[in-house]
């Protein structure tokens, strides 16, 4: 299969809202209880055994098996009391091992914040491993549990930046995007714009058409303003990366000149609350 392919996900009216899920996707379910998360894994699995897929069920959780025993589905048993290093190590070689084009359910990430006593390791777990499911353009179902972890944990999982031209949120397209607060959270950072090439003055809000909103879901918010307050903002960076979105929503690419997904490498932002003043960009490793 190729890369971003549409996969039929068992349930055909969220295939239809989502316009599908993709190969590379990794699913992660924010959910309220494990009951939740197995109304989507369930259908999935069913889809998936019916279509031929390799499908496997990574089992490592104290908790109810989320799938059982059943013809086309392997089961593979990890041990998180071995260790970070050791238990990461297993799941990679699991994955090396089925290759490209597999189908994956995990067991609950959030189990593994008890056995490691930190749910920032959790959070470490799921930054490695995502990126090689990603590489083999594998599909990934992950069950989050709602409130149980902090900010920085989930952060580590949800590292999707939104740059937007204008104010969020507006209900005038002319000073910006008109969006809801359901539409942009699952993004951990806004970065408001100002930008008026479209021969608009675009009037950045700051959050403050849901700042409530974007404080209670820990979403960070920042604005490039174009005047002496935005020291540097180097536009051609992510000008020079590769936009994704056509091979992403190969039916509406002449979309692409107006929305630009890229995934850089290394890119890191510091915030300091108390001075309001923030950096973002591409962090090195300095060598000598």
């Amino acid at each position: 299969m190729g890369a971003f392919d549409k996969i039929k996900s068992g349930l055909p009216g969220m295939d239809e809202l989502l316009n599908y899920i993709r190969m590379g996707d990794n699913v992660v379910w924010s959910v309220a209880d494990l009951e939740d998360f197995k109304f989507f894994a369930i259908p999935f699995a069913e889809q998936e055994i019916r279509d031929g897929r390799n499908l496997i069920y990574m089992r490592f959780a104290d908790h109810e098996p989320l799938l059982t025993p059943r013809p086309g589905l392997k089961i593979c048993e990890f041990d998180p009391d071995k260790g970070f290093e050791a238990f990461t190590v297993d799941i990679h070689d699991r994955i090396t091992e089925e290759g490209k084009d597999a189908f994956y359910v995990f067991d609950s990430l959030s189990s593994l914040q008890s056995v490691w006593y930190t749910d920032l390791m959790m959070g470490n777990f799921f930054r490695v491993t995502c990126p090689y499911l990603f590489q083999l353009d594998t599909v990934a179902y992950f069950p989050l549990l709602r409130g149980r972890h902090s900010f920085e944990a989930v952060a580590r999982i949800r590292d999707i930046l939104l740059m937007t031209p204008g104010r969020v949120g507006t209900s005038s397209p002319e000073l910006g995007v008109p969006v809801s607060f359901a539409q942009i959270s699952g993004f951990c950072g806004i970065c408001e714009v100002s930008d008026n090439r479209a021969g608009y003055m675009p009037e950045l809000s700051y959050g403050s058409h849901m700042f409530q909103d974007l404080v209670e879901a820990g979403i960070f918010y920042c604005a490039l303003w174009g005047d002496e307050r935005t020291v540097q903002y180097n536009e051609a960076f992510f000008g020079d990366l590769e936009n994704l979105f056509p091979v992403i929503c190969p039916e509406r690419k002449e979309l692409a000149k107006m929305v630009r997904v890229s995934d850089p490498e290394d890119l890191w932002y510091w915030n300091n609350e108390q001075t309001g003043e923030t950096v973002c960009g591409i962090l090195h490793e300095r060598i000598g």
